[in-house]
């Protein structure tokens, strides 16, 4: 079993169809925010690729399962080479030797990929929504979440916005309340995730 982290979005690039449909063995997202990643590495049975930023000094439970590659190092870290046709051997064979999961959890879902050529495709919907008075207003979470116990301010700001209005996000502070089942106005989403930090344009494209 291996984990690969993209920068703490392989939730969003699994929301890509073609990336999908070229890798049908990736699975889907683990976990939850960047500042939670000692706990829930240690927890995961498989071998973790981190790819680029987001990483925090590894525990002894998983350093010896956990390799970087491209701009993502740490001291003692195996890092993998940048070119090499066997480049990802190393990572491969230890996944292949961990355990994984010996017991299924219950299956839940994050509604994902609301980049702006999605949205674009629904905005006559949208435009009425607003027009009619169902759609109030939009909020928009930008902000990056920090590792510091108690920090529940995008929580509780999502917690509390009228059921009328809409919650974009574009970065991890998202994950403070993603997994929350925030319902949606006439089939439009309440909780609207326009990508990564990478894809600020959409946001301005919205």
């Amino acid at each position: 079993m291996l984990a690969i982290i993209l920068s703490i979005k392989i939730k969003i690039n699994c929301s890509y169809q073609k990336f999908k449909q070229k890798y049908p063995h990736l699975y889907g997202h683990y976990g939850t925010g960047w500042v939670n990643q000692q706990e829930e590495f240690d927890n995961f049975p498989g071998a973790i690729l981190m790819t680029t930023n987001c990483l925090m000094p590894p525990h002894d439970g998983y350093d010896d399962r956990l390799f970087t590659c491209s701009v993502v190092g740490y001291p003692e870290l195996e890092h993998l080479p940048a070119e090499g046709a066997n480049k990802f051997d190393e990572v491969i064979a230890c996944a292949l030797e961990m355990p994984g999961f010996t017991e299924d959890e219950p299956l839940r879902e994050v509604m994902t990929g609301f980049g702006h050529h999605a949205v674009l495709q629904v905005a006559e919907q949208i435009v009425k929504g607003v027009k009619s008075g169902n759609i109030r207003h939009f909020f928009l979470v930008g902000g990056c979440d920090g590792a510091k116990p108690g920090r529940t301010y995008y929580t509780e700001l999502v917690e509390k916005i009228p059921q009328d209005c809409v919650v974009l996000t574009l970065a991890c502070g998202k994950f403070r309340f993603f997994d929350q089942q925030l319902g949606d106005i006439n089939g439009i989403p309440r909780y609207t995730e326009i990508l990564h930090l990478v894809k600020n344009i959409s946001v301005f494209r919205f």
